[in-house]
């Protein structure tokens, strides 16, 4: 489905695919804007208004998606009395007009938005990192700032201690590592869930 919206547009989806589709509002113009910058921040992205209007109805894609999928919990009666910690990558909620707005279209509720914060970047690091020419938005990025040390996860790896195999669209732990250095807790050989298609 999300190849189909890359390469096709919304409106060229086969129809069968497209009642899957979420409800797809109009792209916020300053959250336009902004992708941009994001977009041709990338290297070797390839350029050009076609490849970015497909990089943004991805972005729209996914946000709706995780709006829909929020909505439903809230909505549900599992939901019902609660809320929701969602962690959701930067660009999808900075300034409120990605994942936020979507979910305040379908459901009006308070929302707060708390975005990690490096509190520096090692010099050596700094020359690796993307630059983005974005324009100024006349909004708040986020309700909180959450500081925090640079964190490079490119040396670390986390292990899961199980190995899984996708059967009839739902996941199968084939086999337990012995003593791993974390497993999910209530592992066992065998057992099945059904596959995610949550949030990036």
């Amino acid at each position: 489905m999300q190849e189909a919206v890359r390469r096709t547009g919304l409106d060229n989806v086969p129809e069968d695919l497209r009642r899957g589709l979420p409800e797809i509002g109009e792209a916020d113009p300053w959250q336009r804007a902004v992708l941009r910058g994001v977009f041709e921040g990338h290297a070797g992205h390839g350029g050009g208004d076609g490849s970015f209007d497909s990089f943004l109805r991805i972005q729209l894609l996914w946000e709706e998606t995780m709006a829909r999928k929020v909505v439903d919990y809230m909505r549900s009666p599992r939901g019902e009395g609660k809320r929701m910690v969602t962690i959701t990558g930067g660009w999808h909620v900075k300034y409120g007009f990605g994942l936020p707005k979507k979910v305040v279209r379908r459901l009006p509720m308070a929302y707060a938005i708390v975005l990690p914060e490096e509190i520096s970047t090692p010099e050596q690091q700094e020359g690796r990192l993307m630059r983005v020419d974005l324009p100024e938005v006349p909004l708040l990025p986020a309700h909180f700032l959450w500081y925090v040390p640079y964190n490079n996860i490119s040396e670390k790896r986390v292990r899961m201690g199980i190995r899984m195999e996708e059967s009839e669209g739902r996941l199968l732990v084939e086999s337990i590592v012995p003593d791993p250095p974390r497993r999910r807790p209530g592992s066992r050989r065998g057992t099945s869930s059904s596959r995610s298609t949550g949030s990036r």
